[in-house]
């Protein structure tokens, strides 16, 4: 924080500025889609990434924990991941969505349909990110890219007073953790990242449990199995290559490690979870 005192005549003004970020905010976005919704009746539906939903018109809603939220042109909707909800259709309606992970793995809140506004500044945005999708289906470009990246930023500083807020508080921790996710393809030991931490190793493994509620092994194959579902819905990658770029020696290793994470083989995970956003219909 930079601190300048300043003197006019009789009169003194304290005048701070600047600061330091408490934590950078990457995002990887898996996909995105302007589409025309016919039907839209599930039960219950969760994904294991972030969602972002707005509606050009009414129509549709979201019931999570008792409570029913109306989608229309006013206001969108974030979704944090795991979060399971219903949905509903009363009449087709034009449906833009989101699919996105946080870099890395570096926001928590819990979960809930969490609503922000779409004023004078966000509509716009909106309605370029719709016509560029009708234009470039089935691949976006750099600028249609940047523009999502441009609304899930500010609609997550929308939502941050309701609870998003760093997963880890300690700077420590969370230099750890940058650490891990920039070596998930040849991962580090963990008295490497004692070392760099300049701490006795059984003293960092009971530190970072204390922290966490994990050990520095768990958390670590945590991080890999999340860029794992990150790469396997995002890209045409082999489960060979998504098996090399986690770390795992090869694809029964990284298969085995999957399946006993979440009950079921990559490529089973992959057919479930992708569900190609559809070309729109005509204009």
């Amino acid at each position: 924080m930079l601190v300048f005192t300043v003197v006019t005549g009789f009169n003194k003004t304290l005048v701070t500025y600047g600061g330091l970020p408490t934590q950078p905010v990457g995002l990887q976005l898996i996909d995105c889609g302007w589409v025309r919704l016919l039907a839209w009746q599930y039960a219950s539906i969760a994904a294991p990434y972030w969602r972002l939903y707005w509606n050009g018109n009414s129509g549709a809603s979201l019931l999570f924990d008792g409570r029913c939220t109306h989608l229309v042109p006013s206001r969108g909707v974030l979704i944090p991941p795991q979060t399971a909800c219903a949905t509903r259709l009363r009449q087709p309606v034009w449906h833009f969505c989101m699919h996105f992970v946080t870099v890395p793995s570096g926001l928590w809140m819990s979960p809930g349909v969490y609503p922000f506004a779409v004023g004078h500044r966000l509509r716009p945005l909106l309605d370029d990110l719709a016509q560029r999708l009708r234009d470039e289906t089935p691949r976006i470009g750099l600028r249609t890219t940047l523009l999502c990246h441009s609304l899930v930023y500010d609609a997550l500083s929308q939502v941050a007073d309701g609870g998003l807020a760093p997963r880890w508080k300690d700077e420590r921790i969370e230099r750890v953790v940058r650490l891990m996710a920039g070596n998930l393809s040849t991962p580090l030991s963990v008295s490497e990242l004692a070392h760099r931490t300049g701490m006795h190793l059984n003293t960092f493994i009971r530190f970072f449990k204390r922290v966490t509620g994990h050990t520095p092994h768990d958390y670590y194959k945590h991080l890999r199995m999340e860029r794992a579902v990150f790469l396997l819905l995002s890209t045409r990658g082999s489960i060979e290559e998504v098996a090399a770029q986690t770390g795992y020696c090869d694809r029964f290793d990284f298969s085995r490690a999957f399946a006993r994470r979440h009950g079921i083989g990559p490529a089973a995970f992959r057919r479930r979870h992708s569900s190609p956003i559809p070309p729109p219909p005509p204009s």
